[in-house]
């Protein structure tokens, strides 16, 4: 499943990256996020791994529309 994300990922970083909406360092909060999804994946928490992809995504979604 991971796998056929590779390429949305990569256009999605690329994208953020040339309109400069990607910061210069990365936001430690997000970081945590994505240890979460990845350990709940690993542990197979369902509810854990929405809620903090949802949080992932909310996040993104403010950034873009605050041109961060």
């Amino acid at each position: 499943m991971f796998a056929a994300l590779v390429d949305v990922v990569a256009e999605v970083l690329s994208g953020r990256t040339q309109h400069g909406m990607m910061p210069a360092r990365p936001n430690p909060e997000a970081v945590a996020l994505h240890d979460d999804v990845a350990r709940a994946v690993r542990l197979g928490d369902v509810a854990l791994a929405q809620a903090s992809m949802t949080s992932i995504i909310d996040e993104a979604a403010d950034a873009l529309a605050s041109g961060r």
